[in-house]
C-alpha cells in the first residue's frame, strides 16, 4: 500500500473514533459500510461492532406508527368553521363567483351573478331560515347533493352559518 492509503485509513480510523467518542452512531454507521474489513485491526472492528446498537423494534414500530398516523390523512383539510356574523357580498358572493355563476347566468335559476344572485336565492326559494339545513341551497351543495363536487366544507360551513344567521344581504 502506498503512503496516501495508510493516511486515509489513518485519518478515517481517526474519524470513527472521533464518532464513537461523541456518540454519535448515525453517521458512523453509514462510514463503516464503505470500509473494507482490512481496513481495521480486529480490535478496532470489535470496538466499532460494539458501539453500533441495533435498532430496537420499538424504535421501528415508532417510526411506522407516525408515519401511517400522521402519512395517510396528508391531503384531507379540516374545515374553517366560520366565527362572526356572515357577510354575503364577502363570503358567500366570492364562492358564487369562483365557482358557481358560470353556470348559473341570467336565464338559470338560481341566477348566481353578483348583482342578481340574493334575490334570485330569496325569490326562488332557495333560503329557509326557519329550517338552514333544509335550505335548497344548502342541500345543493351539502355532500350527497347534486352540487357537493363544487363546495368545499369550509364553504359549506359559511353557508349554513350565513342562513343561520338570516341570510342577510350584507
Amino acid at each position: 500500500m502506498n503512503n496516501n492509503s495508510n493516511l486515509n485509513k489513518e485519518a478515517l480510523i481517526i474519524v470513527l473514533t472521533l464518532l464513537l467518542a461523541e456518540g454519535s452512531k448515525q453517521v458512523l454507521l453509514p462510514v463503516t459500510w464503505f470500509v473494507e474489513p482490512q481496513t481495521f485491526s480486529s480490535k478496532q472492528n470489535n470496538i466499532i461492532m460494539k458501539s453500533i446498537q441495533p435498532i430496537k423494534i420499538s424504535s421501528i414500530a415508532i417510526i411506522l406508527l407516525l408515519f401511517v398516523s400522521t402519512g395517510c390523512y396528508y391531503d384531507k383539510v379540516l374545515p374553517i368553521e366560520p366565527e362572526g356574523d356572515i357577510s354575503y357580498a364577502q363570503e358567500v358572493q366570492p364562492f358564487f363567483d369562483l365557482k358557481c355563476a358560470s353556470c348559473h347566468p341570467d336565464d338559470s335559476q338560481p341566477n348566481l351573478q353578483p348583482d342578481m344572485s340574493y334575490n334570485s336565492l330569496v325569490s326562488g326559494g332557495y333560503i329557509d331560515t326557519a329550517n338552514p339545513s333544509n335550505s335548497k341551497l344548502y342541500v345543493k351543495i351539502s355532500v350527497g347533493g347534486s352540487m357537493e363536487p363544487f363546495a368545499t366544507d369550509t364553504e359549506r360551513a359559511i353557508t349554513l352559518k350565513w342562513i343561520e344567521q338570516g341570510a342577510k344581504n350584507n
